[in-house]
């Protein structure tokens, strides 16, 4: 019975995961673009980790963690442990980078998504942003609301968003 539903969880993993992967293709460029115009002498890497030791196969993982797993309650291995992973400057980018660089950051890639959203489906988003100044500078308080005063990214020239 177990093999049943390993082999159906396989299945549809595999599928998730190569859409996370083709999603992840699409949003690097407008990532490095929005990144590039906040903090132009960071170099930040998106990287994807599926959730699973990929060179063995989930199925093996599953096989292999079943007892373990088992015992914990719960499935160690599989879509649901996958993860964003963000390096900067080659090193993990939470050890790495300030608390008002993670910001940009983390706002960069929601800018990102965004204008990816907008390019796919021609729809714009709203931003509802809370407290910008708490681990910003002024200057990169202004640096980043003149970047929402501007059309969202250039393959967005329609769209715009306004500062309340």
């Amino acid at each position: 019975m177990r093999q049943i539903w390993d082999r159906e969880l396989v299945t549809y993993s595999e599928q998730l995961n190569s859409l996370r992967e083709d999603y992840l293709a699409l949003l690097k460029p407008e990532f490095d673009q929005v990144l590039a115009g906040l903090l132009p002498n960071l170099e930040i890497e998106l990287g994807f980790s599926c959730g699973w030791d990929q060179k063995r196969g989930l199925d093996a993982v599953l096989a292999d963690n079943l007892e373990r797993d088992r015992k914990q309650g719960f499935t160690s291995a599989g879509p649901q442990r996958a993860d964003l992973r963000v390096k900067a400057d080659g090193h993990n980018a939470a050890e790495r980078l300030s608390r008002g660089q993670k910001k940009i950051v983390v706002s960069a890639l929601k800018l990102a998504q965004g204008a990816l959203f907008y390019k796919l489906n021609s729809r714009a988003c709203v931003y509802l942003i809370d407290d910008l100044p708490s681990e910003l500078d002024d200057q990169h308080s202004r640096l980043f609301c003149s970047y929402l005063e501007k059309p969202v990214i250039s393959v967005l020239s329609p769209v715009w968003i306004k500062r309340h």
